[in-house]
């Protein structure tokens, strides 16, 4: 997920543009003897210091090379910077040039020339030389990242704050300050708050007045980190970094990113972010930038607004997240107010979740004591919190508001830049497992683009405890789940390396005789997390769901197993990664449904199997994509993991609205849909388990449960009964009291013609969910 948040290397931008080696090689020859900067790259480089004949900007990428340069030498402009940073570093020298890039489609023959403003010309200019394409394929990726990351947010399930409690809290303050420390201190009656979400008109906006006012009391409230959205991560956090730390200054590089955006949106004199962040400094209190241009808006299109509202709460998110992971004090995030809390967007099926929402605190904005927007520079004394109300993607209010909200437009990525590269592949949406083979995050699979070869049985693995053969004793597998891996083949994978193998065995937890634990709680500790080695971000690791699903497998079954990097760099699944899972689990996909009936289903099953039972599923979303994940049963709680993410909850990651598959097993890991090891007995009673099994059967994959979250029932009825008691890892699961439903009562009970005939008593009890037979064929079983 690393390469989520980093600027990838490599220029951005080089002009005049040479499509090939050999256009390069022929631009040299033709200017090798030109030493004088003439036309409109002679005009741009007035706009940068000269070294040497040479016109190289002072602010340094990460390596410390010029982050723009124009050279008499090479004829060139040469720049490191997304075309967002480009323009804020260098705006005058973006309006000179913008003449000879708009030549430069033009030369090319971009049929969408004439439509290219702002960034987004900037940007298409910079993809027409071959040595940029390392770049843009690394933006790509980033924005492939962050899609998937947005889809699995708009299907988590957020638990809502409780909107009455803040307002009352609020409704009795003196002025903002107290509402601030109100919220985040709490009293008797309303809870104390991890942080706050302020959202923002960022036109004049009072925020960073109120902050510049006021950081020394909220840093004695507890306040460590201020969280915005002003700034973009991968350009500026080093920056803020080397600024906020005792003894350091404020970059050049930095100042003028922070100058561009007082400008742009005209902040309060003496008000701003400049000013803001340096009282966080004088005060020890961390800034955040948590935007990023992987969240850039879309350049067009109905919806362009609520694409940039749904990426960037998902990055933001993700930022804060990670950041507040070993943090105790509280936060204060500054942000657009389309970004605050969760809004209507074009589908109204698929809401737009705010970052309030996700992180779990109170959404608020600065008002004015008559309870309008504050704007413009404010005496805290003058200011109210305010809590802010549902808004659409654009800013205005949703029908059924408490109050008015002003027009927000978000900052930072604006409607001038790309949109991102998308392709999708049409699929039919068939009830069947007959699906694409997963390939995890970046671009949906494309018919033919997974290299085509017969998958080989290579058993070389990791440490040699993963590959010893395991034979449980109620029936389990003899092999793991990753056996069988395509090492080394076009279009198989790669062998992890030690240190990723090592990290994940330091990770899980291990019993007194130093062996790894059965069936770890994966929701303690960060072993999910060190599944897919250092994350997504890897080269490799953003589409080997297949294998990361697998690896989970055998992890959680005691035998700690690193999923594996794809050989290829690209975006295809595995080729035959489906039928890869369904030959290392011993069972067939099963299709369960769509959204969330389909995730009762598999919950129930997993309930009715035990502690320590597990799934590996394939979810299809609406555009046909497909995702391998997996969930457990953990101590009668269902788990969800996403192991190529390192994302774990106990609400379903992902929806699965164009269908739910899954293959799950028993708690020693043979598959639940296997058919009994003995025949059941000729008789009229199918009321026992199958003979010689000792694992707890699943129940069929026909049942339906209620909640999002699944939990085992109590111990005791009522509303305050107590759970049960959990039992440690190492503990056997106690037999189900379910019922084998004999496949034979499932799918020979229905006749040519006529009723379903079959008798209730033969088709077993509650186990089985075909126990009543009904006046026609349609209620028999599939």
């Amino acid at each position: 997920m690393a390469k989520l948040h980093e600027d990838p290397p490599g220029p951005a931008l080089i002009h005049p543009p040479a499509a090939t080696p050999e256009d390069l090689a022929k631009y040299k020859a033709d200017n090798k003897l030109k030493f004088m900067l003439t036309g409109k790259l002679g005009e741009a480089a007035n706009e940068l210091p000269g070294v040497f004949g040479r016109r190289n900007s002072h602010y340094l990428t990460d390596d410390g090379k010029p982050e723009t340069r124009i050279s008499p030498y090479s004829q060139s402009l040469k720049t490191y910077s997304d075309a967002s940073t480009f323009k804020a570093l260098h705006d005058d020298l973006v309006k000179t040039m913008r003449d000879e890039f708009s030549e430069s489609l033009n030369k090319a023959n971009d049929p969408d020339r004439w439509g290219y403003q702002g960034n987004k010309l900037t940007e298409e200019v910079g993809k027409l030389d071959f040595r940029t394409e390392p770049n843009y394929q690394a933006q790509l990726e980033r924005r492939n990242i962050l899609e998937r990351l947005a889809r699995q947010d708009a299907d988590t399930v957020w638990p809502p704050h409780d909107r009455p409690l803040v307002r009352d809290r609020l409704a009795g303050q003196t002025n903002a300050v107290d509402g601030v420390l109100g919220l985040l201190q709490g009293d008797g009656v309303h809870p104390a708050h991890d942080g706050i979400v302020v959202g923002e008109t960022h036109q004049n906006a009072s925020s960073w007045g109120y902050l510049k006012d006021n950081m020394r009391g909220l840093k004695e409230a507890g306040v460590d980190t201020v969280y915005i959205e002003a700034l973009r991560d991968e350009s500026a956090q080093r920056d803020l970094d080397a600024f906020l730390k005792p003894g350091g200054e404020m970059s050049a590089r930095l100042e003028k990113l922070v100058s561009a955006y007082d400008k742009q949106w005209k902040s309060p004199a003496g008000a701003g972010l400049h000013e803001t962040l340096h009282a966080a400094k004088a005060n020890g209190v961390r800034v955040r930038a948590i935007d990023g241009y992987a969240a850039r808006t879309p350049n067009s299109g109905a919806d362009m607004y609520q694409q940039r509202a749904r990426l960037m709460n998902s990055y933001a998110h993700d930022v804060i997240a990670r950041d507040r992971e070993g943090q105790s004090g509280k936060y204060v995030v500054i942000t657009g107010a389309s970004h605050a809390l969760q809004h209507t967007s074009m589908r109204p099926d698929q809401p737009i979740h705010g970052l309030a929402d996700m992180l779990g605190v109170p959404p608020v904005r600065l008002n004015t004591p008559g309870g309008d927007e504050a704007f413009g520079y404010h005496p805290s004394n003058n200011l109210r919190l305010g809590l802010l109300e549902p808004t659409a993607a654009n800013g205005h209010v949703m029908p059924g508001a408490d109050a008015q909200q002003g027009n927000n437009p978000p900052p930072g990525n604006h409607p001038d830049a790309n949109a991102a590269e998308q392709h999708h592949q049409d699929h039919q949406n068939q009830d069947n497992a007959d699906f694409i083979d997963p390939a995890g995050l970046g671009n949906p699979p494309h018919d033919g683009a997974a290299p085509q070869h017969e998958q080989q049985p290579l058993h070389e693995q990791q440490p040699s405890h993963e590959r010893e053969s395991v034979q449980h004793e109620d029936g389990g597998p003899r092999h793991p789940a990753s056996e069988g891996r395509p090492f080394d083949v076009e279009g198989g994978l790669k062998h992890p390396s030690e240190h990723e193998v090592k990290q994940l065995q330091d990770a899980v937890p291990h019993n007194a005789d130093g062996t790894p634990q059965r069936h770890p709680d994966p929701l303690a500790g960060d072993w999910v997390k060190k599944l897919n080695g250092d994350g997504p971000g890897g080269p490799g690791r953003a589409n080997n769901c297949a294998d990361a699903a697998l690896s989970l497998v055998d992890t959680y079954d005691g035998h700690p197993t690193v999923a594996a990097p794809r050989v290829e760099d690209n975006s295809a699944g595995e080729k035959g990664g489906r039928a890869r899972i369904e030959q290392a689990l011993g069972g067939k996909f099963e299709h369960l449904g769509k959204g969330q009936a389909g995730h009762d289903k598999l919950a129930q099953t997993l309930l009715d199997s035990g502690h320590g039972s597990q799934a590996v599923i394939i979810t299809r979303d609406g555009e046909g994509r497909t995702h391998a994940w997996n969930a457990m049963n953990h101590n009668g709680r269902i788990v969800y993991a996403d192991p190529q993410l390192g994302r774990t909850s106990e609400t379903p990651l992902y929806q699965g609205e164009g269908g739910l598959f899954a293959v799950p097993l028993t708690p020693d890991r043979a598959p639940c849909t296997r058919p009994p090891r003995r025949p059941p007995p000729e008789t009229t009673s199918r009321d026992r388990a199958p003979t010689g099994s000792r694992t707890p059967p699943c129940s069929v994959l026909g049942r339906t449960s209620g909640p999002a979250t699944h939990r085992a029932p109590p111990s005791t009825p009522g509303p305050r009964s107590t759970p049960a008691t959990p039992r440690s890892s190492s503990t056997r699961a106690a037999p189900s009291t379910r019922r084998w439903c004999p496949k034979r009562c499932r799918r020979s009970a229905r006749p040519s013609t006529g009723s379903c005939t079959t008798p209730v008593s033969s088709c077993g009890t509650t186990g089985c969910p075909w126990t009543s037979p009904t006046a026609s064929g349609s209620g028999c079983p599939d």
